[in-house]
């Protein structure tokens, strides 16, 4: 294990010094501490914005530095050619691979943390609609800023990274600030009034599970950085979130179609027919210049395809402009229903179980509506995010053993 250690430490420091990780945590510092003034005229609301602005932060920003990390620790490593210097040595691809993931998920969780920190002592300052607890809120702005006067120092005079220091010290000043925010009686009318409060044990669980979704996130941008660009990492990161938010109101509605209205819909086959000819031609176009037909030009290939995928189009729109749904499905569109549902049912109960359920980890509405969010639950949502972080590192080992190393180096 000291190899592995020694590559995931490496690789956590490398993440720490990037100045986009360091701009992108102060800055969702700096969000989260300046929503109470922009919820302020919200009536009754102020909590609840608060609280879902900033577990937005949290989770948003914690992927896409995640995103870029790997982009650096992993990507480029590979095109440069790098990698070739430590799996030279007597290290594994996987146990490569292994490391990469751990360093790249501390800097996430050092990601995570601040910023839930954070969280925490802004809704310690947001208590009235009007009145903001400004001692607090002065004291962590001069705290940031102490932060980064102490690593612009570090980089003057020792030369060393201005991003590690800075992220450091700002992870450092916003646990200090949390501790003694939870030290502070309640503010009231300009005092502290009252014993202290603490911190609310529902909202500590809400983060957490905040911080177990961004884990498992930046695991599946880990995962991607071994085929794809940081661009490309970010807009598939966004499509997974996406239909990760959906899964559970597409599944639902889908499984709760009756034989009657699948064959309806069975009338908008050309719907489903037209991302297969979408894939069939961007494999055309891959495989272009390995074709048996010298004669075949590329505007007859991109002819074709347009011309498939708009007769698609257009009969999905005269079907849905018709009263097809008015009238009794057809004999064959009803016999074709059954056996149809059948594998309806298989695929959508698999894709519910393999698409990741980022509703699971979002509890911003318990929070709203007071309800308790017990430990076992947060118990059994870190055994989820665990194995899909686990699925993500086979996913990136499988997709790792077939890339081309130094690719950008040799060309």
């Amino acid at each position: 294990m000291s190899p592995t250690l020694s590559i995931a430490r490496q690789t956590f420091t490398e993440a720490l010094r990037q100045p986009v990780y360091s701009v992108m945590l102060c800055s969702c510092v700096m969000i989260i501490h300046l929503q109470p003034p922009m919820a302020q005229y919200v009536f009754r609301a102020q909590e609840k914005l608060v609280t879902d602005a900033g577990l937005s932060v949290v989770l948003l920003g914690s992927w896409i530095a995640a995103a870029f990390c790997a982009n650096r620790a992993i990507n480029l490593e590979i095109e440069s050619g790098t990698a070739l210097l430590i799996l030279s040595k007597p290290v594994g691809w996987f146990q490569f691979l292994l490391a990469k993931f751990i360093g790249i998920l501390a800097a996430v969780l050092l990601f995570a943390s601040t910023t839930g920190m954070a969280l925490l002592i802004t809704l310690q300052i947001a208590v009235d609609q009007y009145r903001y607890d400004f001692t607090v809120f002065y004291s962590m702005v001069a705290a940031y800023l102490g932060a980064q006067l102490v690593a612009g120092w570090f980089n003057y005079r020792r030369k060393t990274s201005y991003a590690k220091p800075a992220a450091l010290i700002t992870f450092a000043a916003t646990f200090v600030g949390m501790a003694v925010t939870g030290l502070l009686p309640r503010y009231s009318s300009g005092r502290y009034v009252g014993p202290p409060t603490g911190h609310s044990i529902d909202v500590v669980y809400a983060i957490i599970l905040v911080a177990l979704a961004a884990l498992a996130m930046g695991s599946i941008a880990t995962a991607l950085s071994t085929q794809l660009s940081v661009t490309t990492n970010v807009s598939c990161c966004l499509l997974f979130f996406f239909l990760g938010l959906i899964s559970d109101h597409v599944y639902g509605v889908s499984m709760a179609l009756a034989d009657v209205e699948l064959a309806h819909a069975l009338y908008f086959w050309p719907l489903v027919a037209l991302p297969l000819f979408i894939l069939a031609w961007v494999a055309a176009l891959k495989r272009y210049d390995r074709r048996k037909r010298a004669d075949c030009r590329r505007w007859q290939v991109h002819a074709g395809f347009a011309l498939v995928s708009l007769c698609c189009i257009g009969r999905a729109v005269i079907v849905f402009f018709s009263d097809v749904a008015s009238r009794p499905p057809s004999p064959l569109m009803a016999m074709l229903a059954k056996p149809v549902g059948v594998i309806r049912n298989s695929v959508m109960t698999f894709l519910h179980a393999v698409i990741p359920n980022w509703q699971q980890f979002w509890m911003a509405d318990a929070l709203t509506s007071h309800k308790p969010i017990p430990a076992a639950y947060v118990g059994l949502s870190s055994i989820y995010a665990m194995l899909l972080i686990a699925g993500a590192i086979v996913i990136a080992y499988l997709l790792f053993i077939d890339r081309e190393i130094g690719s950008r180096s040799s060309t």
